[in-house]
């Protein structure tokens, strides 16, 4: 719940928590029940990663396109080190349940490399940021009372 606060508070877009990164999953493109899946309402940490250390079949968090603020999380099923005329590494993605791939991507995209899943828990922690005000006052009340309660 406190990391949770922070990154509700802390509006940079680059923030981590000791080179970890938190996203909640909005859609079930990753839902295909493979063990390392996830799907709308779980959250997934991500570990910001070089592109030298990505290879295919890891699951990468990145920025899909100029500017944006949304981000994508899809397995690599390419890696390429030219796309027509530009040299570089180049990221070919796609999520499990979609029949297509993704344009490649530059690996100046890259945010990360997912390591870990938490069921379900994207839905509780879209609540804590959208009620912040809320959160707080229960978290004051609920120590006031343990507080309390160890005085008698």
């Amino acid at each position: 719940m406190v990391i949770s606060m922070f990154f509700a508070i802390n509006q940079n877009p680059q923030k981590s928590f000791f080179g970890y990164r938190f996203y909640n999953i909005l859609t079930n493109s990753m839902n295909s029940g493979k063990k390392d899946g996830f799907g709308a309402g779980d959250m997934i940490i991500i570990k910001v990663t070089d592109a030298k250390d990505i290879k295919i079949g890891d699951i990468i968090t990145f920025v899909p396109g100029n500017n944006s603020k949304s981000y994508l999380t899809h397995r690599v099923v390419e890696i390429k080190d030219k796309l027509n005329q530009n040299k570089g590494t180049f990221f070919v993605t796609k999520g499990d349940i979609n029949n297509s791939e993704d344009p490649p991507i530059s690996s100046t995209m890259l945010i990360g490399k997912k390591i870990f899943t938490i069921p379900f828990i994207g839905g509780i922690l879209n609540f804590l940021r959208s009620n912040i005000i809320v959160c707080l006052m229960f978290m004051i009340t609920f120590i006031s009372m343990l507080m309390v309660n160890n005085y008698r």
